[in-house]
C-alpha cells in the first residue's frame, strides 16, 4: 500500500510539470515507423503524442509545395525505377547523383511510391518491413490542413535551398508564405505554434515578418561552444537553434565523453530556445553509455544538456518517456527515475585499445560561420521583384541588413 501512494505521488508531481517539459519534435513525422512525410507517417506521429510535427517543404517543377524529408526522390522513394533518365548532380544541393523533386512534375511525384529503408539497412536493420510502400505524400497544403485538424501543440516548416530553387523560378519563400496565411496560422487567434527552420539566415531574417512564428537556425556542424558575438548575430533573425546530437553530447567510438553544457548554456543566456537531434531507436545509434536506451539519451538531453525539445524519428518513445513518473523531468531528487548516462563511466572501464584517439575539439560558432552562406542574388527578371524586396539586404541606419516579405505579394 505505500508503494502504491509513492507511485500515485510520482505521477501528480510529473503531472504538474507537463506543461514546461522539453517539446517532441517529430523528424518527418514518424518516420522510424512509416516512410517520411507521408500521411501515414504524419497520423502515427500525432496518434504517438508528438507535440510539434514538421514538414520540409519541397517544390515540384510546376511549383507545387510538398512534404519530403529530402529533396532528392532517391532517398525515399521508388523514383529510380520510373525516372532514371532525371538522375543528374548538383551540386549546390549534394555532391552525388539524385532525381530531385524540382525535376518533376506533381503528377509525376504522385505516381511514386515511398519506400521506407531506415539509415541503418546496410547492416540489416530495417524498419517495419510491412509497410515499405505505405502511405501517400502530401502537399504543404494537405499537410496544414491535417495539423490544424489535430491535437498538437503546432507545427515545423523547414526550408532548405532557398538560393538555388529561386534561381529556378520555384520561390519556395512565397510558397511557404502564402499557404500559412491562407491556413491562418499567421492570426493571433491560431493556438498552434509555428516554426520556421532553416540553415539560411536570410530566409529566417524574412519571416520576422510574422512575430507569431519562432525562427529556428540549423547549425549542421559539429560546434563545442558559441561567441557571444555569434549569438548577438543569431539574434538578429532567429530565436531558436537547432543542434546536432554530437555538439551537445560528445561521443568518441561510442563512449560518451561529456557534454557541451557551456554551449547550451550560452545560448540559453541568449534568450534563443536549443533543440537537440536527430534521435532514432536503432542500437547503433547509441552510445555504449546509453545501454542501448533510447529512453537513456532522452534523459540525458533533457536532464543533463538541458534541451528545449528533442527531434526524433520515433516520438512514440519520447512521450513513452514524459508520461512515465520515472522521467522526472521537474524533480531530480526522487527515487525510481531514469538516470541520464554519466560521461566517461564506461571510458573508464573499456581497453585502451578498445578506445580511438580523441578526435579535435569542434570549433566554437562565431558570426563569419553563420554569415558565410551568400546571399540571394536577384535577376532583373520583373518576377522577382518580390524576392528581392522580401530577401534582399537593405541598409538600415544601424548598418546592419533588413530583409523583409512583401506582404502585398501573398495575395495573389
Amino acid at each position: 500500500m505505500h508503494l502504491f501512494f509513492l507511485l500515485l505521488k510520482l505521477e501528480l508531481l510529473q503531472g504538474g510539470g507537463e506543461n514546461t517539459r522539453p517539446l517532441i519534435i517529430t523528424h518527418n513525422g514518424a518516420s522510424g515507423v512509416f516512410s517520411d512525410s507521408t500521411d501515414l507517417a504524419y497520423q502515427q506521429a500525432v496518434k504517438d503524442g508528438a507535440d510539434i510535427i514538421d514538414c520540409w517543404v519541397r517544390m515540384s517543377k510546376d511549383g507545387v509545395a510538398f512534404c519530403l524529408g529530402s529533396t532528392d526522390l532517391n532517398s525515399s522513394t521508388t523514383a529510380a525505377t520510373t525516372f532514371l533518365e532525371k538522375m543528374t548532380t548538383v551540386n549546390e544541393i549534394q555532391n552525388k547523383s539524385g532525381i530531385f523533386s524540382f525535376d518533376l512534375l506533381w503528377s509525376e511525384i504522385q505516381t511514386l511510391k515511398p519506400n521506407l529503408v531506415g539509415p541503418f539497412a546496410d547492416a540489416r536493420l530495417e524498419r517495419n518491413p510491412a509497410a515499405k510502400n505505405a502511405g501517400k505524400f502530401m502537399t504543404l497544403a494537405e499537410f496544414l490542413d491535417f495539423a490544424k485538424a489535430s491535437n498538437i501543440t503546432g507545427i515545423l516548416i523547414g526550408i532548405e535551398h532557398a538560393t538555388y530553387l529561386i534561381a529556378r523560378s520555384l520561390d519556395v519563400v512565397d510558397a511557404v508564405s502564402k499557404a500559412l496565411v491562407k491556413s491562418g496560422y499567421d492570426k493571433e487567434t491560431c493556438k498552434q505554434r509555428v516554426l520556421i527552420q532553416s540553415e539560411d539566415a536570410p530566409v529566417l531574417a524574412a519571416f520576422k515578418t510574422f512575430p507569431k512564428f519562432q525562427r529556428v537556425l540549423t547549425i549542421e556542424f559539429d560546434i563545442s561552444d558559441a561567441s557571444k558575438p555569434s549569438v548577438d548575430e543569431i539574434l538578429e533573425f532567429a530565436n531558436a537553434v537547432k543542434l546536432r546530437r554530437s555538439s551537445a553530447a560528445r561521443v568518441n567510438g561510442f563512449f560518451l565523453e561529456g557534454f557541451t553544457n557551456s554551449l547550451v548554456d550560452r545560448l540559453h543566456a541568449g534568450n534563443l530556445h536549443v533543440y537537440v537531434g536527430v534521435l532514432k531507436n536503432e542500437f547503433m545509434n547509441l552510445a555504449f553509455d546509453y545501454w542501448a536506451d533510447p529512453l537513456v539519451e532522452i534523459a540525458t538531453d533533457t536532464l543533463s544538456v538541458g534541451a528545449d525539445g528533442i527531434v526524433t524519428e520515433f516520438p512514440a518513445t519520447a512521450a513513452s518517456y514524459f508520461r512515465s513518473p520515472c522521467s522526472n523531468y521537474e524533480r531530480k531528487d526522487l527515487p525510481f527515475t531514469i538516470n541520464p548516462a554519466e560521461p566517461g563511466g564506461l571510458l573508464q572501464l573499456a581497453d585502451r585499445n578498445s578506445v580511438p584517439p580523441a578526435p579535435p575539439p569542434a570549433p566554437v560558432l562565431e558570426p563569419q560561420d553563420i554569415l558565410q552562406q551568400q546571399l540571394p542574388v536577384c535577376p532583373n527578371d520583373p518576377m522577382f521583384r518580390t524576392f528581392r524586396c522580401r530577401l534582399g539586404p537593405k541598409e538600415t541606419p544601424t548598418g546592419k541588413p533588413e530583409y523583409n516579405i512583401n506582404m502585398a505579394s501573398l495575395d495573389d
